[in-house]
């Protein structure tokens, strides 16, 4: 559950850097990415994100999200807030939307800041992305450890 809450969480920034020709990067382009990417992880509002998702993780798990976070479902920033109100007290309700909305305006804050990596990333290949996010997985694989 937390590997879907988290993925899922972190991917949605990736939601608007979808392109339907996707070229793939040059060599250059392809080590900028990577190195822009790793920028991005150390940045203040990368750091902030993650630990307003450690806030909002615990909160969600074992509560049935999975179905609303699942690609095939389609999952909405609507649908979300939907499940939130329908399936956590109240109070744990507002907390978590009031988290995902914080969410939401950092990833448009780091959207801004990283236009260049951004759109590498619409023109990387999947297995490109793959390589640029290792750097996530890693640590997310880390964290899952714990």
């Amino acid at each position: 559950m937390k590997k879907i809450l988290i993925a899922f969480l972190f991917l949605s920034s990736f939601a608007y850097s979808q392109s339907n020709e996707i070229t793939g990067l040059s060599v250059a382009d392809f080590e900028s990415a990577k190195m822009l990417f790793i920028k991005m992880m150390e940045s203040e509002d990368y750091k902030k994100k993650e630990d307003i998702q450690d806030e909002l993780t615990p909160m969600l798990e074992g509560n049935g999200i999975e179905d609303v976070l699942n690609p095939r479902n389609q999952p909405s920033e609507e649908k979300l807030y939907k499940w939130f109100e329908e399936n956590l007290p109240k109070e744990k309700a507002e907390k978590a939307i009031i988290l995902f909305k914080k969410i939401l305006e950092l990833e448009g804050k780091m959207q801004n800041d990283n236009k260049l990596f951004f759109d590498f990333m619409k023109q990387a290949t999947v297995e490109q992305k793959r390589e640029i996010l290792q750097p996530f997985f890693k640590k997310t694989r880390e964290k899952l450890r714990q």
